[in-house]
């Protein structure tokens, strides 16, 4: 069992008298057992060591619990609770599974029974939407299924076969032969086509060309046989809408379901598989060219016009242009990021200073002193 119901009250009512270590060796005792859905081994030394009660106080512990609150039995130690917890969850799962059976039973028979209303409706002629509720897919093949067998008597100009109520001579010998009939009528025989043929089928309506709506191109697969089912699902009618407003014609269509088919080894159950092929069809893979992209001037101009690096510039040599544009393609398909100018720091000289001569210092000082000489008044 993965589950349990633990009823607070009824055990706190019973372990009140237990100490902690009691209590806990009792709640993990009981959680084995459920678990294992039998009774406890009879193993003490197993046991304890299953519910990782190692020390002396804890295994006297598991003695006292398994005395108190179990039954000692050849098949181990029991609980009466335990036991009749683990019969109810058995006999709810296996109703559960039951229930569980019958639901997938059911689903089949209708998933069947729907596949058999909506073939019968194609036989005629009509297509219904996916999801058309069962009950009113009933009412449509009962509708069918009563209206009247039409006769076409208008395709040549020969009279109705002679019937009892029609009978020209107003004699009729029995229900098989008829006055003035060599043989006898066989009326079993297949009905001419001119007398007891059955109107055909209406055909689905005309698609346009491209088609511009879901419906259209619901009616394209439905043609092309493939399941009702399979095509009104929300998925793929949101995928006809696609085409639909993309403009796909049937012609893209068909050449799209020649190569699905084709890596497919035949036609698929759903028509789903062929929207990678459509977008094959209106998006070609771009030739590739001869040669590189530098072999030729024209192959250079086109990659350097792809990737962003522009045409030569004025004065700019050929290594250098072809060094620009590989630096775009390395760079994502984006010109790079201009560098910024370095900065030039010119520096101021320092002024040279020129060591006076001895005779123009020996002056100099002699200018000085005269200068500071203080001067005398009478």
């Amino acid at each position: 069992m993965n589950y349990y119901p633990h009823h607070i009250g009824d055990f706190n009512n019973a372990t009140r008298h237990l100490n902690r270590i009691e209590r806990s060796v009792y709640r993990d005792l009981i959680e084995l057992y459920y678990d294992t859905e039998q009774p406890l081994s009879l193993d003490l030394k197993s046991l304890c060591r299953k519910i990782i009660a190692r020390s002396d106080e804890e295994v006297a512990a598991v003695q006292d619990v398994l005395n108190e609150f179990f039954e000692h039995t050849e098949n181990g130690w029991a609980h009466g609770r335990c036991d009749e917890e683990i019969r109810k969850a058995q006999e709810a799962s296996e109703e559960s599974n039951g229930r569980r059976e019958n639901e997938r039973e059911r689903q089949r028979r209708h998933r069947e029974r729907r596949k058999q209303l909506f073939a019968v409706l194609r036989d005629k002629g009509i297509v219904p939407p996916w999801d058309t509720a069962t009950e009113a897919l009933q009412k449509m093949v009962d509708n069918v299924m009563s209206q009247p067998v039409t006769r076409d008597v208008t395709a040549n100009q020969e009279p109705l076969p002679i019937t009892q109520d029609q009978d020209p001579k107003g004699t009729v010998v029995d229900d098989s032969t008829v006055v003035g009939s060599d043989e006898p009528e066989d009326r079993t025989a297949p009905a001419s086509a001119g007398t007891a043929a059955q109107t055909p089928a209406p055909a689905l309506p005309a698609i346009p060309e491209p088609p511009t709506e879901i419906g259209h191109w619901c009616n394209f697969f439905l043609r092309e046989g493939f399941d009702a089912e399979r095509v009104h699902t929300v998925k793929f009618r949101s995928k006809c809408g696609e085409w639909a407003t993309a403009g796909v014609t049937q012609a893209q269509m068909r050449e799209a379901m020649l190569c699905g088919d084709t890596k497919n080894g035949g036609r698929p159950d759903s028509p789903m598989w062929y929207a990678n092929f459509v977008n094959e069809v209106l998006n070609p893979p771009k030739p590739k060219n001869s040669g590189n992209w530098w072999s030729t001037p024209e192959a250079k101009l086109a990659k350097a016009m792809e990737v962003g690096a522009g045409p030569a510039r004025a004065g700019e040599s050929d290594d250098a242009w072809t060094a620009r544009i590989r630096v775009c393609i390395d760079n994502g398909g984006k010109p790079p990021v201009p560098k910024p100018a370095p900065v030039v720091t010119v520096a101021t000289p320092e002024p040279v200073r020129v060591k006076p001569s001895p005779e123009l210092a020996a002056k100099r000082s002699a200018e000085l002193k005269a200068l500071t000489k203080p001067r005398v008044t009478a």
